[in-house]
C-alpha cells in the first residue's frame, strides 16, 4: 500500500511525457525492436553455434523469452526517446520521474532475465546458458550504445556493428 501513492504520482507525471502521437511513436518503436530482434537471432545463430540436439529446446525458450521482454525493451526505447526529445525542457521532478521509470524498467528486465536463465539451463547446459546470457547482454549493450550515438528511430544495431564491438 505504501507504494500506491508514489506509483500513482509517477504515472500522473508520466502523462505529461506522452504526446498525442504516442500510438504512432509506439508503432515506430515496436518496428525498431522487431528489426533488432531479427538481427539478434542472426547473431545468436552465428555466435552460439548450437548443436542440432540443442536447437529445438533453445529456440522454444528463446522465443518465449523474447515475448517476455518485448514490452520492457520497447518501453526502454520509449524512455530514451522521451528523454532525447525533452532533454532541454524537463523539470527536475520530471527528470527524476523519468530516471525512476528507467531504473524500474532495468530492474524488471533483470528479474525476467534471472527467471529465464533457469529455463535456458534446462534447455542447454549451465555453461551454455551462461554463454547465451552474456551474449544477449552484450548485444543489448551494443544496441543501446547505438541508440545513444544515433537517432533511436532509425539506427538499430546490426550484426556488423556487433562484430566490430566485440573484436
Amino acid at each position: 500500500m505504501r507504494y500506491c501513492r508514489p506509483v500513482l504520482i509517477f504515472f500522473l507525471m508520466l502523462g505529461w511525457f506522452l504526446p498525442a502521437q504516442a500510438q504512432r511513436g509506439d508503432d515506430s518503436l515496436a518496428l525498431v525492436y522487431k528489426k533488432w530482434h531479427l538481427e539478434q537471432r542472426k547473431i545468436i545463430q552465428l555466435y552460439m553455434d548450437l548443436q542440432e540436439y540443442e536447437k529445438a529446446g533453445f529456440w522454444d525458450v528463446y522465443d518465449s523469452y523474447s515475448r517476455a521482454i518485448e514490452f520492457l525493451e520497447i518501453d526502454y526505447l520509449r524512455i530514451i526517446t522521451l528523454h532525447t526529445q525533452h532533454s532541454n525542457d524537463l523539470s527536475d521532478d520530471k527528470e527524476m520521474a523519468l530516471a525512476s521509470y528507467f531504473l524500474k524498467n532495468e530492474l524488471m528486465l533483470a528479474h525476467v532475465r534471472k527467471q529465464y536463465f533457469q529455463k535456458f539451463r534446462r534447455a542447454l547446459t549451465s555453461s551454455r546458458a551462461g554463454e547465451f546470457m552474456q551474449l544477449e547482454h552484450s548485444m543489448r549493450t551494443v544496441f543501446r550504445l547505438n541508440l545513444q550515438k544515433n537517432d533511436p528511430l532509425y539506427a538499430p544495431a546490426t550484426e556488423a556493428a556487433f562484430s566490430q564491438t566485440i573484436q
